[in-house]
């Protein structure tokens, strides 16, 4: 089973995934064939994504000491290439995409906020230079999804009050689709279309627990629409 929702699939036909129970990094082929471990150890390590060409992934390595935790590029051979550490990226767990160029990575976080404000990051990996731009709203660790598109000048992604596009060249954001009232029908884990004009997304809707403590899904699918939120299609049942 999966320890997580994020699988990635390479651009050289590799899938990533993070096996439950190890909590480690795994590739497999889309026929099932070459079940291959690439990560080891007693820490956790979570995928986060491919690099662009297929080469190198990321995974977000972390319960170890805390100079040891932090985001882990790796060939796709799964050998060690360089520790990011959270004292200088903190970021947060499925939130991790890699620049369609190769240069950077956008995530969640950061080193230097509270985990209740945090920043949308920009990590340049040529020069190690951490930019943040304060798009997010505040007062939320709801961020489970990230995603740039192929135009390399926006990222897609799943906050506290719905999907969003941001412009990280000006740091313009626009809500394009917004969480119905209540939390009984939620959106997340946004990807793109190789073409960058379409968005996919989860939807779920949910109840109450009769203690009205949590909520429970009932119905899950997925849903496209346009970069502007409209001409809205149901891909799953």
């Amino acid at each position: 089973g999966l320890a997580s929702e994020r699988v990635d699939w390479s651009r050289t036909g590799w899938i990533a995934f993070t096996r439950a129970g190890d909590v480690q990094v795994w590739k497999i082929k889309a026929n099932g064939d070459s079940i291959t471990q690439l990560t080891a150890g007693s820490q956790t390590s979570v995928l986060q994504c491919w690099s662009p060409d297929g080469k190198y992934f990321v995974s977000q390595r972390s319960f170890g000491p805390y100079p040891e935790s932090g985001l882990v590029i790796c060939t796709a051979a799964g050998a060690f290439v360089r520790l990011l550490p959270d004292a200088s990226t903190r970021a947060y767990p499925g939130t991790v995409d890699w620049s369609p160029d190769g240069r950077r990575l956008a995530y969640v976080g950061g080193p230097s906020t509270s985990s209740t404000d945090p920043r949308l990051c920009l990590y340049d990996l040529m020069t190690d230079q951490l930019d943040t731009l304060d798009v997010l709203p505040s007062g939320s660790t709801s961020y489970f999804g990230l995603r740039w598109l192929p135009n390399g000048t926006e990222v897609v992604w799943d906050g506290p009050e719905g999907i969003s596009l941001t412009d990280v060249t000006t740091g313009r954001t626009r809500l394009v689709r917004t969480h119905c009232p209540g939390s009984s029908r939620g959106l997340g884990l946004p990807d793109v279309s190789p073409d960058g004009q379409q968005l996919l997304m989860g939807r779920s809707e949910r109840r109450l627990t009769p203690g009205q403590q949590n909520y429970i899904t009932e119905r899950y699918w997925l849903e496209t629409c346009n970069l502007r939120g409209t001409q809205i299609q149901r891909v799953t049942p």
